[in-house]
């Protein structure tokens, strides 16, 4: 398994042609433990950082704890926000590898209905080899943001940045580790989206090539399957949270018409 996800980094070709001949599905069960546990790590490791941050800013705000902010609550908040981060990791990339083969199976079945099986069996063992790929193929683009997030710190300072934005609303300039730590900041996002932008458009071309390969159809018809499936759900996502916001604008002015 390990090396089925170092491999497919390097050479995507071989490492699906292998998968696919192997056919280890608890293999593929297992790499996607590996992505949970890779994302909980990183994810400890920032919150554990975040805290130490989270620390020296209240410090920063309040030094003598004299505004009455409630350190103890905010501390409970942020426990809860990390136990609700950790559990929606587990069950985001566990669902995922099933919403991918729901995604692409119904894609392939739109763009390429002549060379889709009609044997139940047929459809049934294609549609487990395009679940198995799915973590080995969604390293790819999760590696972009464990790397990412891993260097954070060496490029972000929240006590510098508070710092900086108190001295600017009091009009004071900025020191040379701000201006330092600023610059490094925005540096490390434009490496971090390209880094990220690359990556994904990787993982697509490793997806069209395994789905060709599985259903023997073109990489036109790979690509464009899965692609009009996730547009219509992005489309129905962004519509429902269009219409999820107006309600919330409107609830004020239907409980208290005079607000209008």
């Amino acid at each position: 398994m390990l090396r089925n996800m170092f491999s497919i980094l390097f050479r995507p070709q071989q490492t699906v042609d292998r998968l696919l001949e192997e056919r280890r599905f608890g293999q593929s069960w297992g790499a996607t433990w590996f992505l949970i546990v890779i994302n909980l790590v990183v994810l400890l490791g920032v919150g554990v950082w975040m805290t130490g941050e989270f620390n020296d800013m209240m410090e920063l705000i309040d030094p003598y704890g004299e505004a009455g902010i409630d350190t103890s609550a905010l501390m409970l908040i942020w426990v809860i926000g990390g136990v609700v981060a950790i559990l929606s990791t587990v069950v985001s990339l566990i669902l995922s590898r099933f919403f991918f083969k729901w995604l692409v199976v119904l894609g392939i079945r739109m763009v390429a209905s002549r060379e889709y099986p009609t044997d139940p069996e047929e459809r049934r063992e294609k549609g487990r080899l395009v679940e198995m790929i799915q973590p080995y193929t969604m390293w790819i683009y999760v590696l972009a943001s464990v790397v990412s997030l891993l260097f954070l710190p060496l490029f972000f300072d929240m006590s510098s940045f508070i710092e900086m934005i108190e001295m600017s609303e009091m009009g004071g300039e900025p020191t040379t580790d701000m201006i330092t730590m600023f610059i490094g900041f925005f540096i490390w996002s434009g490496v971090v989206q390209l880094i990220s932008l690359g990556l994904f458009i990787y993982m697509i071309v490793v997806r069209v090539f395994a789905l060709k390969k599985i259903y023997n159809i073109s990489a036109a018809k790979a690509f464009f399957g899965p692609f009009i499936t996730y547009m219509i759900v992005y489309v129905v996502l962004f519509v429902l949270y269009i219409v999820f916001v107006t309600a919330l604008a409107l609830i004020p002015a239907i409980v208290d018409p005079s607000m209008v």
